[in-house]
C-alpha cells in the first residue's frame, strides 16, 4: 500500500518557495524501496538567503530578545 506524501517546498523570510536550483530528493519507504514523495534539497544560495532572513529579522526585533521568548510564544511563529 502506498500513502502518498505532498510535496514540501522550503519556508525562507516568511514564504513557502521552491529552491533556488529547483533541485529535489526522493524520500524513499525503507521496507519496500518504493518512492513515496520527495523533499527540496536546498543549495549554498537556499541557506544563504535563510540566514540573510534571519539577520534581518532579528535587526527588526528592536532589542527584544528571542532567547527570553517562552516555548509557547515560540511555537506560534513555528506553525505559521
Amino acid at each position: 500500500m502506498s500513502i502518498p506524501i505532498p510535496s514540501r517546498q522550503l519556508f525562507i523570510d516568511g514564504e513557502w518557495r521552491e529552491p533556488i536550483k529547483r533541485n529535489r530528493l526522493p524520500i524513499i519507504n525503507p521496507s519496500t524501496e518504493e518512492t513515496i514523495g520527495e523533499i527540496p534539497a536546498a543549495t549554498a544560495e537556499d541557506v544563504e538567503a535563510a540566514v540573510s532572513a534571519a539577520r534581518r529579522a532579528l535587526k527588526r526585533n528592536k532589542g527584544r530578545d528571542w532567547a527570553a521568548t517562552s516555548g509557547a510564544h515560540r511555537a506560534r511563529y513555528l506553525r505559521a
